[in-house]
């Protein structure tokens, strides 16, 4: 049976999707220190959606981002979370990555993502790192409060509130209007 438009469209993004995860892998293993956690127990859910929340917003040299691809964000409690990414994650539909959350909560390498070098991909992160060298290092809290001082985050936060949700779907351009912390 052959995909939909639809389907391709989302298994596309979940290919660079895995792609940014191999190359944010790539990144800590080279400005980690010892006392770093390993790897699989620092790239949580929550660690790999902000960080993917900033490799997406990021300008590179040529004032580009990733915001096309990655265009289903939303404002959470722990801040701002691609929806059809995160629903692949807990679906386990990853090709390369599981995100388990029990019993132990460790990323587990399922295979090598298939994508050749990513341009676009491997400028936003070259961009990423230009900000911030020490951003991959982050905990998920400081990730977290990193991306709470977006306004794009805290005017849609405040909408679900007001609105009785956990969440408000955060519009593209008010991403890329909005002044963007990486430190």
């Amino acid at each position: 049976m052959e995909l939909t438009q639809e389907q391709k469209r989302l298994e596309r993004k979940i290919q660079y999707f895995e792609y940014i995860v191999s190359k944010l892998i790539e990144w800590y293993k080279e400005v980690k220190d010892e006392n770093d956690e390993s790897f699989e127990k620092h790239f949580s859910r929550i660690v790999v959606m902000k960080l993917l929340f900033f490799v997406a917003a990021v300008k590179n040299e040529k004032g580009e981002d990733l915001l096309d691809i990655f265009n289903d964000f939303y404002a959470m409690q722990y801040g701002p979370v691609e929806g059809e990414i995160y629903t692949a994650m807990v679906e386990d539909a990853m090709l390369s990555y599981s995100f388990p959350v029990f019993p132990i909560p460790e990323l587990e390498i399922k295979g090598k993502p298939e994508m050749g070098s990513q341009e676009q991909v491997d400028e936003a992160i070259k961009a990423l790192r230009g900000k911030n060298p020490k951003l991959v290092r982050y905990t998920s809290s400081k990730l977290i409060v990193l991306s709470h001082r977006w306004l794009s985050w805290r005017v849609a936060i405040s909408i679900a509130r007001l609105n009785g949700l956990n969440c408000e779907s955060m519009t593209t351009q008010d991403i890329r209007e909005d002044e963007m912390f990486f430190e």
